[in-house]
C-alpha cells in the first residue's frame, strides 16, 4: 500500500504525528514526521512536503531546538513560497514568529508575524462566501493574539489596541451575516454579481495553479490571477463609493487610535480597553491596559 499510494501515506503520518504531539510524544512525532517527509517527497507533492517540514519544525519547537525549528521552518517556507501556498506560508511564518518570541527577538518575531496577517487578511478577501470567510478566519484568531502580545512586550500597547480592534472587527463583521444585516439593499446587482464572477475566476485559476502544470502556464496564470486582482480591486472601490453601508461593513476599516479619539469618545467620556491571556505574558496580573478619550492616550502595562 505504501509503494501504490505515498501520498496518502504522507498525509496518514503527518495526522498520526500531530496527534502524538498533541500527546506530548515529540521525540515519536519527529520519527512519524520525517516517514511522511519522505513520502511526499515520493509523491512529487510539495504542499504536502512543505506541510511535513513544518509539523517537524513544530516538534522541535516543543523540544525547545531552536535551531532546528527554525532550519525546518526555513526550508518548508522556501516550497510552500515557490508553489504559492499562502495558507500554508502564513502558519509557516507564525511559528516561525513564536521561535522568535521565544529567543527574545521580539522584532523579528513581529517582522514574520506582519507578513502573516497580511497573508491571512488577502485570503479572505478572496473567499466569496460569508460562511467560508467564518470559518476561515476563526482558526486564525492565534495570529492576532500572538500580534498583540509581541506588541506589547515592545510597549507598544496602543498600536496593541489596533491590532485587536482588528481582529475583533473582522470576526464580528463577518458573523453579521449579508442578510441578517440586509446591507445589499441599494446596491447595483450588476456589480455585485461583476465582484462574484471576479472571485469565482480567481478561485478557478488559483484551482488550476496547484496542478502539475508547465512552468509557462504557470507564469499566464499568475498574470491572469494578478489581473483579476486588480480588476477586483477596482470593483470593490466602487461599490465602496456607490454603498457606502454594503463598502464599510464588507470591506472594513477599523478605526485607529486617533479615529477612536475623535469618533467614538469626547472630552467627558474616557474608553477602557484590555487585553487578557496573551502567550507571553502567563504571569497574573499582567495585562494591557488602555484608556483613551479625545484629547489623551495612555497605556499601562502591568
Amino acid at each position: 500500500m505504501e509503494a501504490t499510494y505515498p501520498w496518502g501515506v504522507a498525509i496518514a503520518k503527518n495526522n498520526m504525528g500531530s496527534l502524538q504531539n498533541n500527546m506530548g510524544q515529540y521525540r515519536e512525532a519527529l520519527e512519524t514526521f520525517t516517514e511522511g517527509l519522505a513520502k511526499a517527497r515520493e509523491a512529487g507533492y510539495p504542499h504536502t512536503e512543505a506541510v511535513s517540514l513544518k509539523n517537524i519544525g513544530e516538534s522541535y519547537f516543543y523540544l525547545e531546538e531552536w535551531e532546528k525549528a527554525t532550519e525546518k521552518f526555513q526550508e518548508a517556507l522556501a516550497i510552500s513560497q515557490e508553489v504559492e501556498e499562502r495558507e500554508v506560508e502564513a502558519n509557516i511564518l507564525y511559528h516561525m514568529a513564536r521561535v522568535e518570541s521565544q529567543r527574545g527577538n521580539i522584532q523579528g518575531a513581529v517582522t514574520h508575524i506582519k507578513a502573516v496577517i497580511e497573508i491571512v487578511e488577502g485570503l479572505r478577501l478572496n473567499i466569496g462566501s460569508e460562511k467560508l470567510r467564518t470559518s476561515f478566519f476563526s482558526p486564525k484568531q492565534d495570529y492576532y493574539e500572538l500580534y498583540v502580545d509581541l506588541l506589547m512586550a515592545l510597549g507598544e500597547d496602543a498600536q496593541g489596541l489596533e491590532v485587536s480592534e482588528r481582529a475583533r472587527g473582522r470576526g464580528l463583521l463577518d458573523l453579521l451575516g449579508e442578510a441578517t444585516a440586509k446591507i445589499k439593499q441599494g446596491v447595483d446587482p450588476a456589480l455585485l454579481e461583476k465582484e462574484r464572477d471576479i472571485r469565482e475566476e480567481i478561485a478557478h485559476q488559483l484551482q488550476y495553479k496547484r496542478k502539475e502544470v508547465s512552468e509557462s502556464e504557470q507564469e499566464a496564470v499568475s498574470k491572469e490571477i494578478i489581473q483579476l486582482e486588480r480588476e477586483l480591486g477596482e470593483v470593490e472601490g466602487e461599490i465602496r463609493v456607490k454603498s457606502p453601508l454594503y463598502g464599510s461593513l464588507k470591506y472594513p476599516q477599523p478605526l485607529k487610535i486617533v479615529e477612536i479619539q475623535q469618533e467614538v469618545v469626547d472630552e467627558d467620556t474616557i474608553l477602557l480597553s484590555y487585553w487578557l491571556g496573551g502567550k507571553l505574558r502567563e504571569q497574573p496580573g499582567n495585562y494591557m491596559h488602555v484608556s483613551l478619550n479625545r484629547t489623551r492616550e495612555r497605556a499601562k502595562k502591568r
